[in-house]
């Protein structure tokens, strides 16, 4: 059975629509774990240390990716590597890549509730998933972008939106791309200006380098050590567990569109103003002030350049369906959308995909 502690922050999204979140919480762990919230980042490092006293070996944390990293950072100023507490993500954040990644609901509660279940019955049914960090600038994370993805970031941060919001704000987004001369003319999109590419220099392996000196101008660069970014956009394929995958691209207007399309139907992006490899360790160099995202959180980029490279690897619990169900019903019960419905619809959006683009 895992010893653990819960960290909460008590400012992320989830908390502050529902307020009673912690006292739920406190009362669903009761004597079982230690439970604490942080009410500023200082808070953290005491935090940590009182369950490492306590010998915990699995670290919940309700809140978002940017305060999954700042205790994920912390801890490393506590253990060696080998030694990291498994990391149970309870989620509560607006975007929950790693949430999404894991496979589990960005509900607080209900993580929290089939941990306990599975810890007290059968804590072997448990999946633990191990995930290589990124160290970006000293700062620890999983997906870094920048270009076109930081730029909406910004876009939707101003506009303080939800889920449903970030959608159509792509939505807008794909259409400029798509009718850069209709936005133009009329101007009343504010979305139009997440296009445009940037000046930027890239060093890494010898087909990134030779590839950024043929694109100076480049629309996006992602390097990530997740499958899915946010809203579960496939984007990263060829992951192996021990290298980051790098992805640029330096095309506008319609042919990003038809690079969209195809990753979103979830096929490989294959054309000479596009890169996708795996690498250990790039670097960056742009405008200084240019935007840059870790996991949601942004940045401003110094005029050193922005260092990006595999760190640390990180082991994360999950309750998989079959630990929740010990007679396994739910995994024989096949739903029949998902059988029949979801692989024919995105067939034909492949086919109008390639019609269209």
């Amino acid at each position: 059975m895992h010893r653990f502690g819960v960290i909460s922050n008590p400012y992320t999204r989830h908390c502050r629509k529902y307020p009673s979140t912690n006292d739920e919480l406190r009362s669903l762990i009761g004597s079982k774990g230690l439970f604490r919230v942080t009410q500023s980042t200082s808070e953290i490092a005491s935090v940590l240390k009182e369950f490492k006293t306590h010998k915990v070996t699995c670290v919940g944390i309700v809140g978002g990716d940017g305060s999954i990293n700042l205790v994920l950072a912390e801890l490393l100023k506590l253990y060696p590597e080998e030694s990291l507490p498994n990391i149970l993500v309870l989620g509560g954040g607006t975007a929950n890549v790693l949430a999404i990644n894991l496979g589990l609901p960005s509900k607080p509660l209900k993580v929290m509730s089939d941990f306990l279940n599975v810890n007290s019955q059968s804590p072997d049914a448990l999946k633990i998933t191990t995930i290589p960090s990124l160290r970006i600038n000293n700062r620890i994370g999983f997906l870094f972008a920048n270009g076109m993805a930081a730029k909406f970031l910004q876009l939707f941060y101003k506009k303080k939106g939800s889920v449903r919001d970030a959608g159509m704000l792509l939505a807008k987004t794909a259409l400029h791309a798509a009718t850069p001369k209709f936005i133009s003319q009329n101007n009343k999109s504010k979305a139009s200006h997440v296009m445009d590419p940037s000046p930027m220099s890239i060093s890494g392996t010898h087909e990134i380098t030779a590839w950024s000196k043929k694109h100076p101008d480049v629309t996006t660069i992602f390097v990530s050590t997740l499958k899915n970014m946010a809203l579960s956009i496939p984007v990263f394929l060829k992951l192996d567990g021990n290298h980051a995958e790098f992805f640029a691209t330096s095309a506008q207007n319609k042919q990003l569109t038809s690079h969209l399309a195809r990753i979103v139907l979830r096929r490989p992006v294959s054309h000479a103003n596009v890169v996708q490899c795996l690498v250990i360790k790039v670097k960056i160099n742009t405008v200084a002030g240019e935007p840059y995202t870790i996991d949601g959180e942004l940045f401003d980029a110094p005029k050193e350049g922005v260092i990006i490279e595999v760190g640390p690897k990180f082991r994360f619990l999950s309750t998989t369906r079959e630990a929740r169900d010990p007679e396994n019903k739910v995994h024989h019960r096949r739903n029949w959308l998902e059988r029949f419905g979801a692989g024919r619809v995105r067939g034909r959006l492949g086919s109008l995909s390639r019609r269209v683009v």
